[in-house]
């Protein structure tokens, strides 16, 4: 069922830019150095968006960050997707313990961003499913996943396969995943005579037309992992909505405006028939 939607929101006003959306994702290795990093080097890449986990934490916050800044953090402080950007307004869609999604509309469709840590002494299957209900929860919907989930896999760098890697593979299988990890990428991570590609830089398959680039970059991070830098082609879309303040009046000036939209909108309300239909019926409302 289609719902048929008011050619103008009686309360919303929408611009839309065209530009290159910069993600910058990095396990910051719980360094205090490397939170201090992160903030001149965002600036200095022009990031619009940050996929973070392992971020330094003092007193249940994320150290270095301007309070300008729009945070948001899973329930273990391990995983965070950061807005440095205010033109870029984002909404948060899920919470989870290892596991954070924001959503910010981009041209026609809205993007939803997850940031998602796991533990190599830690039981993937935890991280994975926490993922796994918010991609169920939008359907046909762009998604751009980074996380440090710490499996080896040959398919995003490694010359060997474990456990680990081989149900993050099952995973990415199931859910039609596309990696955007460069074949022969440099590691993401090193530390003395180690290396890895712990860090993955996957999508759903209704975006892979919109990665422009992804690369693991040479800048300094202070930490044991490397700046991955992902260019996104898409129209970003801001919307600015007027507020009603019927507390101590202005009513009529709401009801005027409401309405033009209110027979189309109880119509749509009759007649939704699941889920989805609710959901449209309900973005009339905004």
């Amino acid at each position: 069922m289609s719902i048929a939607t008011p050619p103008v929101s009686f309360n919303k006003v929408s611009s839309t830019c065209l530009k290159t959306l910069k993600v910058l994702q990095i396990n910051l290795g719980r360094t205090k150095a490397a939170n201090d990093t992160l903030h001149p080097t965002s600036d200095k890449l022009q990031s619009d968006l940050l996929l973070l986990q392992e971020p330094y934490i003092y007193d249940s916050q994320i150290k270095g960050i301007p309070q300008s800044w729009n945070i948001f953090n899973s329930i273990s402080n391990k995983a965070a997707v950061i807005i440095p950007s205010r033109q870029l307004h984002a909404a948060l869609i899920s919470c989870k313990q290892n596991t954070v999604a924001v959503k910010i509309q981009t041209g026609q469709q809205p993007t939803t961003f997850i940031s998602a840590y796991s533990s190599p002494y830690s039981n993937i299957q935890e991280t994975l499913l926490e993922i796994q209900e918010i991609i169920s929860s939008l359907p046909r919907e762009k998604i751009f996943i980074g996380a440090d989930l710490n499996g080896h896999n040959t398919l995003w760098g490694y010359s060997d396969v474990n456990s680990r890697g081989t149900a993050i593979e099952e995973f990415i299988l199931a859910n039609n995943l596309f990696i955007n990890n460069s074949s022969g990428a440099p590691p993401t991570f090193t530390r003395n005579s180690s290396k890895g590609w712990p860090d993955l830089s996957l999508c759903t398959h209704q975006m892979i037309g919109e990665i422009a680039n992804w690369e693991v970059l040479e800048e300094p991070s202070l930490s044991d992992h490397h700046y991955i830098e992902i260019t996104i082609d898409s129209s970003l879309k801001n919307c600015t909505f007027t507020r009603y303040k019927t507390r101590h009046g202005n009513h009529n000036i709401f009801l005027k405006n409401l309405k033009p939209y209110v027979n189309s909108l109880l119509r749509a309300f009759r007649n939704s028939q699941n889920e989805k239909d609710i959901n449209e019926a309900t973005n009339l409302l905004q």
